[in-house]
């Protein structure tokens, strides 16, 4: 009988060069935490089967299907590519083996829109979006991304 306990306080060994299930879903979730491996292996699914991908837009397509045409969908979530310091924190916190958030990349956040009509001036940094309207000073992007559409 082998024994497969591992020491305290020491870390379980596991093995890159295989898939994991956990790591795949990091990366269809738009997440860094996977190896190549589980990208190959996410693609070959999603290649099979493709509604297995990025779940949200499939909930956000079905609440808009029982909406009357002229209703309108806002989103705003965390988003890469923007600030870096801003990217670091929820990295962090994803490290503390807490249930993870993961920022999307920006082209994530507009797919949520497709077939939308998108209220000026679209999807952008969060505090871009009608700066004028604020009456203050030219506000600095954030790693914050939203957009306002109408469904036709």
């Amino acid at each position: 009988m082998t024994d497969h306990t591992t020491a305290p306080g020491a870390q379980p060994e596991f093995d890159t060069s295989v898939p994991h299930s956990a790591r795949i879903w990091n990366y269809w979730l738009g997440g860094k935490d996977n190896y190549a491996v589980d990208e190959a292996a996410g693609d070959a699914y999603s290649a099979v089967y493709p509604g297995i991908v990025d779940e949200a837009r499939s909930v956000v397509r079905r609440l808009l299907d029982g909406l009357p045409s002229g209703s309108y969908l806002s989103v705003n979530d965390g988003s890469r590519g923007t600030d870096p310091d801003y990217e670091r924190a929820p990295d962090g916190y994803n490290e503390t083996g807490a249930v993870p958030y993961f920022l999307r990349p920006v082209a994530q956040i507009e797919a949520f829109f497709e077939g939308l009509e998108l209220v000026e001036p679209g999807v952008v940094s969060v505090p871009l979006w009608r700066p004028e309207e604020s009456g203050g000073p030219a506000p600095a992007p954030i790693g914050q991304h939203g957009g306002l559409a109408r469904k036709p």
